[in-house]
C-alpha cells in the first residue's frame, strides 16, 4: 500500500492493482503543524496494521488508524474531547464535595 497526498486528503492506493482504495482526511500533526504525514499499512492475517507518523517531528500513532490519528491530532477534535473531560471532572468534583459534606454531617 502507498499513499498519495492531495490537499490534506490521503489517498490509499493498493500496490497490486494501482486503484484508489479510499480517500480520507488526515489532520496535520498537532505537535509541529506539518501536514506531510506518512501512513504505513501492513496487511496480515488479522487485518491491516496501520502506523501513522509525522515526517517532520516523528509524532506517531499505532492505535485506531487514521481515525486514531485524527482524534489525537485534529485540534478541533482534541479541544472538544478536552472540554468534555473537563465538564465531566467538574461534575465529579461537585459530587465528591457533596459527599464529603454529607459525611461530615452524619
Amino acid at each position: 500500500m502507498r499513499t498519495i497526498k492531495q490537499d490534506k486528503i490521503m489517498i490509499l492506493v493498493t500496490e497490486k492493482y494501482q486503484k484508489v482504495k479510499e480517500k480520507t482526511y488526515v489532520a496535520p500533526c498537532i505537535r509541529c503543524g506539518c501536514d506531510d504525514i506518512n501512513i504505513d499499512v501492513y496487511e496480515d492475517k488479522y487485518g491491516d496494521i496501520i502506523t501513522i507518523t509525522c515526517k517532520n517531528c516523528k509524532n506517531e500513532t499505532k492505535k485506531g488508524g487514521i481515525v486514531g490519528w485524527n482524534n489525537e491530532n485534529d485540534i478541533d477534535v482534541v479541544l472538544s474531547n478536552k472540554i468534555k473531560a473537563f465538564e465531566n471532572l467538574k461534575v465529579e468534583i461537585s459530587e465528591l464535595k457533596k459527599l464529603k459534606n454529607k459525611r461530615r454531617i452524619s
